[in-house]
């Protein structure tokens, strides 16, 4: 009876562990999934890139921009909206927390954006400091885990009009 006992106590103490590997594992991966965010942001929006961290019917809203709906739709949009009006930006995501579901197959995702970036003004770029949060969702799919809603809420876009620099990226090491 003891063995037994003991049997049991270790199962349900591995399977205690399991679980509490994959909520890390979801954890780890769903940071590493904002920094890509980051990352295709800040190579103006890539479209590959963006394709890759999407589900095909993915959600993209942000308050004065509107909101956006289907892979295609969504990464023609921010690619566009790269080439034409915010034309650099470096994305700092801070703060990421992460809720998943009792499954782990889908979480809730908010975390803060502190943004340097030149945005098209009268015809020329204008440095703009943005903070922002988000807030999203995510679900894991067979090859990993990837958004289905995006949300970006603003909370401060201000002109910095002596600027670093009209070239930002001059200087700057080639990624």
């Amino acid at each position: 009876m003891t063995e037994s006992l003991e049997a049991t106590t270790i199962d349900t103490e591995l399977a205690a562990l399991r679980q509490r590997l994959d909520v890390l594992e979801a954890h780890e991966a769903l940071r590493t999934l904002v920094a890509r965010y980051a990352a295709a942001a800040d190579r103006r929006n890539d479209p590959v890139m963006m394709s890759a961290i999407y589900t095909d019917d993915i959600v993209w809203s942000a308050e004065g921009f509107g909101t956006y709906e289907g892979k295609e739709t969504v990464t023609s949009y921010v690619a566009k909206l790269a080439q034409e009006s915010i034309v650099w930006t470096v994305h700092y995501m801070v703060s990421p927390t992460f809720t998943l579901s009792a499954d782990t197959r889908s979480a809730e995702c908010h975390w803060y954006l502190f943004e340097m970036a030149q945005i098209h003004t009268d015809g020329a770029p204008l440095s703009h400091w943005i903070a922002a949060d988000y807030v999203a969702r995510a679900v894991r799919a067979e090859d990993g885990w990837r958004f289905s809603r995006v949300e970006l809420r603003p909370m401060l876009i201000s002109p910095y009009r002596e600027g670093w620099t009209l070239s930002p990226h001059a200087n700057a090491p080639s990624r």
